[in-house]
């Protein structure tokens, strides 16, 4: 239910990144939507109740569906018409990638410290690196839009 809920508003944020985008800068909305479902998933071992992690499936499912399309657009923006298969390649191996360690990673860490240390950790040590990635786009003239 939870994974249904969430791919099923990832449908709306789809349709309504269009509307949202031409209010914000792209790459801000951006770091801020990666770092909305960073926390909304680090925070789930907290929620208990299921309203509220249906709550937390919700707005990470919206969020992401918002981000592939801006995703996509940035990249198409940013890279020659001859590059544009790449990158995409890139972006999807990076994302297997991740999706490949970090289940690793947080059962090592679930085993040494706990199932809910292990996802509030690997959530702060994200969140401390979507800081840093809000940090160049704050100091880079290139992203200002």
């Amino acid at each position: 239910v939870l994974a249904s809920s969430s791919s099923f508003f990832a449908i709306f944020g789809s349709l309504s990144t269009n509307a949202v985008a031409k209010h914000f800068n792209h790459y801000w909305m951006l770091v801020i939507g990666l770092t909305i479902t960073i926390v909304a998933m680090s925070i789930t071992p907290l929620l208990g109740v299921f309203v509220f992690l249906l709550l937390a499936a919700v707005v990470r499912g919206y969020v992401s569906g918002v981000i592939y399309p801006l995703v996509i657009v940035i990249m198409s923006r940013s890279v020659r018409h001859d590059e544009q298969g790449k990158s995409v390649g890139l972006r999807t191996t990076g994302n297997r990638l991740v999706g490949a360690v970090i289940p690793i990673v947080m059962g090592a860490l679930a085993d040494w410290i706990g199932l809910t240390a292990s996802f509030l950790g690997i959530g702060a040590v994200l969140v401390f690196g979507m800081g840093l990635v809000a940090l160049y786009v704050h100091r880079t003239p290139a992203f200002r839009e």
